[in-house]
């Protein structure tokens, strides 16, 4: 992956471990679906990532975005879809869901989050996991 977000911020395509074969499965199963599969806009935040795109909502200026501390896109258990117009294929929900990937919220069709809902206690090791990474392109 080499993707950048709606604001040009390289995206970081850290998937939990917990739930990373689930959603591997998933992708898997959509992109035989969808012609020219899916993509992703956004899927891990590091915490100051988080802290600008909250910055940018407060000010009128961005997407949603929760409080840094409390997203789970910080723990990297959320993923948001691109280049794909989730309405136009709702099998994409259906796929998602068998693999235990919900839409939690009403407002946001390309926003994806495993089942159980992510615990904000998940943050602070998913950090620290980003902190020590060394990121190789795929």
């Amino acid at each position: 992956f080499d993707l950048r977000d709606a604001g040009g911020e390289p995206n970081i395509n850290l998937i939990h471990k917990t739930v990373a074969d689930d959603f591997l499965k998933a992708l898997l199963d959509i992109n035989q679906a969808v012609p020219g599969g899916i993509s992703f806009k956004d899927v891990f935040r590091d915490s100051a990532m988080q802290a600008r795109r909250r910055a940018a909502y407060e000010a009128g200026r961005g997407a949603g975005a929760r409080k840094p501390g409390t997203s789970s896109h910080e723990a990297g258990m959320a993923v948001d879809v691109a280049m794909v117009d989730v309405n136009k294929y709702p099998f994409i929900v259906d796929i998602f869901a068998k693999y235990g990937w919900i839409r939690p919220f009403d407002n946001e069709a390309w926003h994806f989050e495993p089942t159980p809902l992510f615990n904000k206690s998940l943050i602070p090791a998913a950090q620290e996991y980003f902190r020590n990474c060394k990121p190789r392109k795929i």
